[in-house]
């Protein structure tokens, strides 16, 4: 709260102007807060190479951490809300909390499944998602899920954050001597009268207890033993991590994102040029291609005789292009919205068209999970197959809001998107996809839809999937393969490391 005496948020101060530039955050003095942001950010630093180090990655089997990823994410949340304190807290609006629960979601899925390509897509997510987190509870005033622009400033934020503090621990410790009467300094001189202390303390303590005493001697050793020049990189790159996180945390206290909510005369968003003659005669022309297309599906795909020869070829086939099509349709729509005239988005025949489309494009995202679903259903369930399905889902979502969109021109498309986004995501990810893709093998395979089973890519999912594998060894034990995944995940979990261990590593103990 001591920065909103000089230069603050909003909510900390209503008076008080935003700093319009890092320069004047610059003066704010070297505060309590700022220490412990300061011991947050070190402690910060030596977990993120502890999980993301290079060395880390390429130590284990299993590339990508797993509960390390959950265990990062909540210490660097908790130290968003230990440094920003009350002022953080009054920020937190409905729409922020519940971006924190997704943020939370996202972080929960690497402790709990361990397929690796799933992996990297949710590290993706769980990053951009944390990244408008950390914006909103910066002070940033707005919505940054509400538009393209919004997301762009949040982005020119975090750029600017990372660099905007960088200084101001060695500022504090460049103090004339009468000035040093800050926390930094407190907290140095503790630790100097504490040494002579512990360096006393310490050999008493390891000559009387012979555990305590090991502890000391395996330390020692293994600096004995340590490259001088590692050391000193390892310290180096802490460090610079440190510094980086430390000045996202003051930025964040001292609601530094303020500064990137654009003004409130700001010119308004530019009106569309192409008139109703126009876009009219675009949709229509697409209308008219699309309404063939439609009445061959209904024809032969939905009410096509399945005996018929070449009927299963086609049927399960094009559902990826139909989907490439679809996203395609979602985007013309938008484009008619945003370039179009008020008065070309008023117009019953542009309306009319616009349901054409949207009705058209219902009808492929239908043609493409029938086709899916037969595809499926004869020749078994992948994860690219699975994440098509989620694709469609996803595309079905943001048709309607398209579609809304036309009619209602202020409905905040982005939004839509981004939530959707998220909550599918999370349900694709908690729904355990290894387990899931597994079970419909083995069952459509044990049922006798499935032809042939692809064992060696079953195992190779995850350990999630061997629950399913034991039960197609129950009823075909003849068939080659099933031990081998669990050999290979019992002999991955002895080499794992914390970070890259997951829940899912219990199926194969």
């Amino acid at each position: 709260m001591e920065h909103a005496r000089e230069c603050g948020t909003p909510e900390e101060a209503p008076l008080a102007k935003p700093c319009p530039n890092p320069a004047e955050a610059d003066v704010v003095p070297f505060s309590r807060r700022d220490a412990l942001a300061l011991a947050c950010a070190v402690a910060l630093g030596a977990l993120w190479f502890a999980v993301f180090g290079l060395d880390v990655l390429l130590k284990d089997p299993a590339m990508l951490p797993g509960v390390g990823v959950t265990v990062f994410a909540a210490a660097w949340h908790a130290a968003l809300f230990a440094v920003g304190g009350r002022a953080m807290r009054s920020r937190v609006t409905p729409g922020t909390a519940w971006l924190l629960v997704a943020v939370a979601g996202l972080a929960l899925v690497p402790a709990l499944f361990a397929n690796q390509r799933m992996r990297v897509l949710d590290c993706a997510i769980l990053a951009g998602a944390s990244l408008v987190a950390f914006a909103s509870l910066s002070g940033f005033g707005l919505p940054v899920w509400s538009g393209l622009d919004s997301l762009g400033r949040a982005c020119g934020f975090l750029a600017s954050s990372l660099v905007s503090h960088l200084t101001a621990p060695f500022r504090a410790l460049a103090r004339p001597a009468a000035d040093r009467r800050g926390p930094l300094q407190a907290v140095a001189r503790g630790l100097l009268v504490a040494l002579p202390v512990l360096l006393v303390a310490v050999p008493l303590l390891a000559a009387g207890d012979s555990v305590f005493g090991g502890l000391f001697d395996r330390a020692f050793a293994q600096l004995a033993a340590a490259n001088p020049v590692d050391a000193v990189w390892r310290v180096l790159r802490v460090a610079i991590v440190a510094l980086l996180a430390f000045s996202l945390l003051r930025a964040a206290r001292l609601g530094d994102a303020a500064r990137w909510i654009p003004a409130a005369d700001a010119p308004a968003q530019r009106t569309g040029s192409l008139e109703t003659l126009t876009v009219a005669t675009a949709l229509g022309a697409l209308d008219a291609v699309y309404l063939v297309f439609c009445a061959i599906q209904f024809a032969y795909l939905f009410f096509g005789d399945p005996e018929q020869i070449g009927y299963a070829d086609y049927a399960r086939s094009g559902f990826f292009q139909l989907v490439a099509v679809a996203a395609v349709n979602v985007t013309a729509l938008l484009a008619a919205v945003r370039y179009g005239r008020r008065e070309a988005l008023r117009s019953a025949a542009v309306r009319a068209l616009v349901v054409v489309l949207a009705a058209c494009t219902a009808v492929m995202l239908a043609s493409a999970l029938l086709r899916m679903g037969l595809y499926v259903g004869a020749y078994g369930l992948t994860l690219l197959r699975l994440l098509t399905l989620f694709g469609m889902a996803f595309t079905a979502v943001c048709l309607g809001a398209a579609a809304l969109k036309a009619f209602r021109p202020s409905l905040r498309f982005f939004r839509v998107l981004f939530a959707a986004g998220i909550a599918l995501w999370l349900a694709c990810n908690l729904s355990n996809v290894d387990a899931l893709i597994a079970g419909y093998n083995v069952d459509g395979y044990l049922s006798g839809g499935i032809e042939r089973i692809d064992v060696e890519y079953l195992g190779g999912l995850s350990p999630d999937a061997l629950p399913a594998l034991d039960r197609l060894k129950e009823a075909r034990p003849d068939l080659p393969g099933l031990d081998a995944a669990r050999i290979a995940y019992r002999f991955e979990v002895e080499q794992l490391t914390w970070p890259k261990w997951s829940l899912s590593y219990l199926h194969a103990l």
